[in-house]
């Protein structure tokens, strides 16, 4: 459920009796339990509470690349145009890297702290699967423009002349996508106004590629948006997908190897078909990927342990799962009691029982053991007795 931190402040601070019915926390007072609040989630994500769902992260490998970065700018996302309509996400072309849920999405206008909560018709993945819609957790209303104009290309820069405008409205960081005048190249960005102001007007435009000059027609202005998978706590499982014309669609296990066992392999930049094994480091701000042997090819999908980081202001909007909210107030009401609440034993007692409670629940639910890292028979005895090769591609190390 959708909820701002200073919720749980408030509702924590009453039931100490720190604060009255209706009464809100003065700035100061806020922002000391706002800090406290953090304090806590930290020690939650140590003792593994935070856990609330095990996250699929898609990747699409890049041939000859064996490390890749993970979380807020990280390489590990994607590049996509699309539309964003109150909690629907429509993806209408993927343009690179895959989407999947938990990925925490970026563009011209988007609310702060967007990210995808689950699947709609959109699968996840690259094309075709990436392509359709998804539910975000914070509404916006980010939508495309048809218009009717030329464009005037000079190198990596331009002007988009419009006429007339069918529908929608024009902004910055927009992509001009479509011309039936001519053909564009991908990411052609409206960088700045001209005499336009979202109508009728010109537009400036910058690209990677060089921009043609194309006479009047219909243009398509699409918004343009960029996505990253967040930085996981760890990494429990993995297989890699690999396609092609004659095997169609298989999956492979990749294993998740402890620091110990990576430090084993001799030739870390050793060339393979496809991943064998995954090494990750949990490093700050961003975490790193090491697969195993160098890869060619594939996608990932690797399964983590999606954590609640900490709360970057009083008033963020944030979804908490079920149950997570009333966790969060009765633990921190037990930790303000020192500080801010009366001395009523009665009182005193309740709270920690009910935040005792809430921490057993979450553990119940979330605890598990990490699983084993192996080795494949096939990378220890260099060879397969029976069919199994089938499994591993005929890969023998």
């Amino acid at each position: 459920m959708a909820y701002q931190p200073i919720n749980s402040i408030t509702s924590a601070l009453r039931s100490i009796g720190a604060l009255e019915s209706g009464e809100q926390p003065d700035a100061p007072m806020a922002t000391d339990c706002f800090n406290l609040l953090n304090e806590m989630l930290d020690q939650w994500s140590n003792d593994h509470l935070m856990i609330f769902t095990q996250q699929e992260i898609i990747q699409t490998l890049t041939g000859g690349q064996y490390i890749y970065t993970i979380g807020p700018g990280g390489s590990v996302g994607a590049t996509f145009y699309g539309t964003l309509n109150g909690t629907t996400l429509t993806i209408s072309q993927m343009l690179a890297g895959a989407i999947s849920a938990g990925q925490v999405i970026q563009g011209s206008g988007v609310i702060n702290g967007t990210a995808i909560t689950s699947l709609q018709s959109g699968l996840a993945g690259t094309t075709p699967n990436g392509t359709g819609t998804y539910q975000v957790n914070l509404s916006n209303n980010i939508f495309g423009a048809s218009v009717t104009g030329f464009i005037t290309g000079t190198g990596n820069t331009g002007v988009l002349t419009v006429s007339a405008v069918a529908s929608g409205s024009i902004v910055v960081g927009t992509v001009v996508s479509f011309s039936s005048a001519g053909t564009l190249p991908n990411l052609v960005y409206i960088t700045s106004l001209g005499t336009g102001t979202g109508g009728t007007g010109t537009y400036n435009l910058t690209s990677v590629n060089t921009i043609p000059t194309i006479g009047s027609g219909s243009v398509t202005i699409t918004p343009a948006f960029t996505s990253y998978a967040p930085r996981p706590l760890r990494i429990n499982s993995a297989f890699v997908r690999i396609v092609n014309s004659i095997t169609g669609t298989l999956d492979y296990p990749c294993e998740v190897l402890a620091y110990e066992k990576y430090q084993l392999l001799g030739l870390k930049a050793l060339n393979g078909p496809w991943p064998r094994a995954v090494y990750y480091q949990p490093t700050e701000p961003l975490g790193v990927l090491n697969y195993w042997p160098n890869p060619g090819q594939g996608e990932m999908h690797l399964f983590a342990d999606t954590v609640l980081n900490n709360f970057a202001s009083l008033y963020d909007n944030v979804m908490l799962p079920q149950g997570y909210q009333g966790a969060i107030h009765w633990c921190l009401s037990e930790l303000l009691m020192p500080e801010y609440g009366k001395k009523d034993p009665t009182m005193a007692m309740m709270i920690t029982k009910q935040a005792d409670k809430a921490r057993k629940m979450i553990k119940r639910t979330n605890a598990q053991p990490q699983m084993e890292s192996r080795f494949d028979d096939a990378m220890q005895n260099r060879s397969h007795t029976d069919a199994g090769w089938v499994l591993s591609g005929g890969f023998s190390g």
